[in-house]
């Protein structure tokens, strides 16, 4: 019976062991794989592929990895391995669909966007995506399209965009509320804080200052002056990371702003010959600019990286074609 117990004993600890070494192993990963060292990150993360620990992460690094390289395929080859059980999934669409934008595959990149935004996942989906959509649609010429995408970001953010301002400028929201009640009552992750997600900033329960404080609240949920100490902290923490959020929403609302002033110019000078004189449209952020009248030589930088829009090759007849989500 002794030798039983000390050889449980040994077999916890040593399952213990390994997770920490593994645990270990990836964030080591994840450093390497922002820094110059892609290679040995590869190495590391394929290794913890082998030892089947925390798949979807693991898929999910892999394929960053292999995007930051160019390695377009098998970055999408990755991509596809997160289920769709997982956290990570929607991060997965919306990672492939650029991918597949830098590969020229309009068709499969607006196949993900088009999932990303179907009413059932308008609660998780960031403004970025939004701006994916436009994109899409005007690399293909589908105008129509891209005011649609503009007009369903604006009525799906009206109420998130005043809920984060106030959040940002307060500390408070009708959202807190709830959230730190379910911080007393349940772990706070991806599925229980959806009914409220569009009032608070996209994933905080991954911000790692938060998650610790959760799980404090929790604890502490019958001590009415450490619960007190913190909520506050909850809100001081939710506070900076609204203001956060906001300064993005902004950069993409100042993007979706061009793709439909780009728009514009091109249809008026569809209808009005000979081309206006070259103006320049206002960077954004310093980097984001377009040229006046378009030219097939126009240039994109930020995101689109290697992209041009091919003019000459634009349908005149808006582009259509079914897409299975």
């Amino acid at each position: 019976m002794f030798k039983l117990f000390i050889s449980i004993t040994i077999l916890i600890f040593s399952q213990a062991s390994f997770a920490t070494s593994s645990e270990r192993i990836f964030m080591d990963a994840k450093k390497n794989s922002i820094s110059n060292l892609k290679t040995r990150s590869l190495r590391q993360l394929k290794a913890l592929e082998k030892r089947g620990f925390k798949p979807d992460q693991v898929s999910m690094q892999i394929a960053r990895v292999y995007y930051d390289r160019g390695d377009l395929k098998n970055s999408i080859k990755y991509y596809n391995r997160v289920p769709k059980s997982s956290d990570l999934w929607l991060e997965s669409i919306e990672e492939k669909a650029w991918a597949y934008l830098r590969a020229g595959d309009f068709s499969k990149s607006m196949e993900q966007t088009m999932t990303l935004l179907a009413p059932v996942f308008d609660q998780h989906v960031n403004s970025e995506v939004y701006y994916l959509s436009a994109v899409n649609r005007y690399f293909v010429c589908d105008y129509e399209g891209v005011f649609k995408t503009i007009a369903q970001f604006k009525e799906r953010y009206r109420d998130r965009i005043r809920d984060l301002e106030l959040l940002a400028s307060t500390g408070q929201n009708p959202a807190l509320g709830k959230l730190l009640h379910l911080a007393k009552t349940r772990k706070v992750d991806f599925e229980s804080s959806a009914p409220f997600a569009m009032s608070l900033p996209f994933y905080h329960f991954r911000d790692v200052k938060l998650s610790i404080l959760y799980k404090k609240l929790e604890q502490y949920k019958n001590d009415s002056v450490q619960s007190e100490r913190i909520a506050n902290r909850i809100s001081t923490r939710l506070k900076k990371l609204a203001q956060i959020e906001l300064n993005k929403i902004k950069k993409n609302i100042d993007k979706l702003l061009i793709v439909e002033a780009e728009i514009i110019q091109r249809v008026y000078e569809q209808n009005n010959k000979p081309t206006a004189p070259v103006k320049k449209l206002a960077k954004v952020d310093g980097t984001d600019y377009l040229s006046f009248p378009v030219t097939d030589s126009e240039i994109w930088v930020d995101e689109l990286n290697s992209f041009e829009a091919s003019t000459s090759s634009c349908p005149t007849a808006l582009y259509k074609k079914e897409v299975n989500l």
